[in-house]
């Protein structure tokens, strides 16, 4: 709401039943901001990414800039100069900036994202610079909106994360992406955040994630890939062999059942190429069949000898 333009924008809020007392609180400001604040407030939770895409097809106008949850602005012209670039150059679809990330923990220093120096980023981008690996926070991002007049699902799955990351690749199928060297927003990091485990457990990061991370890669290399569809390719095959590694080992194989229910073709596109693991995973089940043998059976154990101390001592 401190943002200043000389235009008029909406703020659009979808809240998945958040049980916290945030509803009160975004209530609060849209009495206040009524012809600038829309509420979608859901009644039961229906996951993260059914609430951003039905919040996503209710957009009407030119531009979006997006900003989770947990993140803010710190520019209070972001829009104002955004919107500027846009308009200067029809050929952009995408501009943005850089955020400094914050830590929830104090012993975590700050640090700006991208994590290099502003003139070592190219100031004009592509898909193809998207799909190596580069780095942008979403909170800093604006978007010429592609899907004014066209359905957002019949281009983005609801069976897959990041969305953030599938969408940027939509608009960049479009035409390019600019860089502006300034901090736009804060992007900050806690122990509650949705992609914390992939740094401090990526074990716990598989397995709360691991299936829609990989629809994720599929669908990228379906549409996207192009002239990368060989790495894009190995890198899908390494993720799938990391998923099943990760569930044999703690004994979660039906979850795994999830990608078939989902989409056959994922296991017809890449089951060929983890062919080599399941030596690996039938030795990892059979490994944890006897772990939770031996820890039943150490159970009975220690309940005996507790049963039976008394007697030894008399």
């Amino acid at each position: 709401m401190a943002q200043k333009t000389d235009f008029q924008f909406q703020v659009l809020v979808a809240d998945d039943c958040s049980t916290d007392g945030v509803q009160e609180v975004i209530r609060g400001y849209a009495n206040e901001h009524s012809d600038i604040i829309k509420l979608i407030l859901r009644g039961k939770n229906i996951g993260p990414q059914e609430n951003y895409l039905s919040a996503a097809e209710l957009v009407r106008r030119k531009y979006v800039a997006i900003c989770d949850g947990d993140d803010y602005f710190v520019d209070d012209r972001k829009l104002q100069k955004q919107v500027a670039v846009l308009e200067a150059d029809p050929s952009l679809s995408i501009c943005y900036g850089m955020a400094q990330t914050e830590w929830e923990s104090d012993e975590v220093p700050p640090s700006l994202k991208p994590d290099y120096a502003p003139g070592k980023i190219k100031p004009r981008s592509n898909i193809g610079d998207l799909l190596r690996g580069m780095d942008i926070a979403t909170s800093t991002i604006m978007h010429r909106w592609r899907f004014t007049d066209t359905p957002i699902r019949d281009h983005l799955p609801v069976t897959l994360q990041p969305v953030d990351l599938f969408l940027m690749l939509l608009h960049a199928e479009v035409s390019d992406i600019a860089f502006i060297g300034q901090v736009y927003s804060v992007y900050w990091r806690h122990s509650a955040a949705t992609s914390i485990d992939y740094q401090t457990s990526p074990d716990n990061f598989r397995l709360k994630n691991g299936v829609l991370l990989l629809f994720f890669h599929y669908y990228v290399f379906r549409r996207f890939a192009g002239n990368q569809k060989p790495e894009w390719r190995e890198r899908t095959a390494n993720r799938l062999a990391g998923a099943l590694r990760t569930h044999f080992k703690h004994g979660r194989m039906a979850e795994l059942a999830e990608l078939a229910n989902l989409n056959p073709a994922f296991f017809a596109e890449f089951g060929e190429s983890v062919v080599f693991e399941q030596a690996y995973l039938r030795r990892a089940h059979r490994a944890c069949l006897k772990r939770k043998t031996m820890i039943a059976a150490l159970g009975v154990i220690a309940i005996v000898a507790v049963l039976l101390w008394p007697a030894v001592l008399r």
